[in-house]
Formats: structure tokens, C-alpha cells, sequence
């Protein structure tokens, strides 16, 4: 997460595809990440788990694209970016300790899988 004062940021990230060799490879391997409805469903589960954490320590949160790709160099994933306005001045620790791990790192529901 980032955050400047009172405005913090994360990303949800969750299913991945590999990078194609070209151009149309890559655009082929994305519309099949995005229209995939298992991967969707994995996605909206680690995005409105983000977005009800920050909720807890944000009086607004904004979730802005709800679904789009983020490309690395070998791997691309379904993607939102999460902006809130925190509550309080409170401490990197407990804002961060507040949303990780995502059940994309740790599995869902989180606490029985941390359980494991």
C-alpha cells in the first residue's frame, strides 16, 4: 500500500496468465484472464476483501478501474486500484496489519487459512 497523510492506496491483484511472445499472443492470453469466470470470481474475492478492510479504517473508498490488467514482464493479473481516506493518523503498522496478508497471499476465508 502507499500512503500520503490521510490518503492511502492499494491494489487488489489476483489471477495470473504468462506474457505472450507477441503482440497478439498477449492480447489473446488477456481477453481469456478477463473473461474467465474463475479467475474473475478469485479476483472479486481478494478486491472486496481489500475494500472492506479499508473500509474499516477509511470514512470513503474509491475502487478505481473495478477490473482492468496489470502487466509485468513475464506475467500479467487482473487488477483495481483501491483509494480511501483513512479515519485517523494512526501508524503504518496498524494500517497495513489491517489489510495483509490478502487472501490472494494467504487464502480465504483468511483466518482459517492462516490456520493451516
Amino acid at each position: 500500500f502507499h500512503r500520503d497523510r490521510l490518503s492511502i492506496c492499494s491494489e487488489a491483484l489476483a489471477g495470473t496468465r504468462a506474457r505472450g511472445g507477441s503482440e497478439l499472443l498477449d492480447l489473446n492470453i488477456e481477453q481469456d484472464l478477463l473473461s474467465s469466470a474463475k479467475d474473475h470470481n478469485e479476483f472479486a474475492i481478494v478486491r472486496e476483501c481489500i475494500r472492506r478492510r479499508l473500509e474499516a479504517v477509511c470514512s470513503s473508498v474509491i475502487i478505481e478501474p473495478k477490473k482492468a490488467i496489470r502487466k509485468f514482464t513475464r506475467v500479467q493479473h487482473l487488477y483495481a486500484r483501491l483509494r480511501g481516506r483513512l479515519q485517523a493518523e494512526d501508524d503504518e503498522f496498524k494500517i497495513l496489519s489491517s489489510v495483509h496478508p490478502t487472501p490472494a497471499v494467504c487464502g480465504y476465508p483468511t483466518e482459517d487459512a492462516r490456520a493451516l
